[in-house]
């Protein structure tokens, strides 16, 4: 089975509800989540793990960032999602001048946290800190 992890700003808002969508729709259960701030994803990223305006999406030894990383976390849940792979046509620049956007306002539109949200005790186990 191919390792999926997705890394998130554990203290945004909109990250949040990211995390939450895809423990939602992920029927297969084979992505994980990781917050940025933890160390295990700065021994995993390392400097990457410093930059929290973007997910981070690693599948086997691939890391994905910005739309792509959200592309192939979709992909991944599998069902209908799969055809938001479409969008990988679309020039990167454009996709990732979007998420940059978004990222840059992201705590005004969603809110921040002071603290990581504590997953809900039956995912547990998809959390790694």
């Amino acid at each position: 089975m191919a390792e999926k992890t997705l890394y998130y700003d554990g203290l945004c808002g909109l990250c949040d509800g990211w995390v939450q969508f895809v423990l939602r729709c992920d029927k297969s259960k084979s992505i994980k989540f990781c917050a940025l701030q933890s160390d295990h994803a700065k021994t995993v990223l390392g400097n990457k793990a410093t930059d929290l305006t973007t997910l981070i999406y690693q599948r086997n030894k691939h890391i994905y960032t910005e739309s792509t990383a959200v592309l192939f976390c979709l992909w991944d849940m599998g069902g209908i999602l799969k055809f938001s792979a479409l969008y990988l046509v679309i020039p990167k620049f454009i996709r990732d001048g979007i998420y940059k956007w978004v990222a840059r306002n992201r705590y005004r539109f969603f809110d921040k946290r002071t603290e990581c949200r504590l997953p809900e005790p039956n995912a547990m186990d998809r959390f790694i800190s």
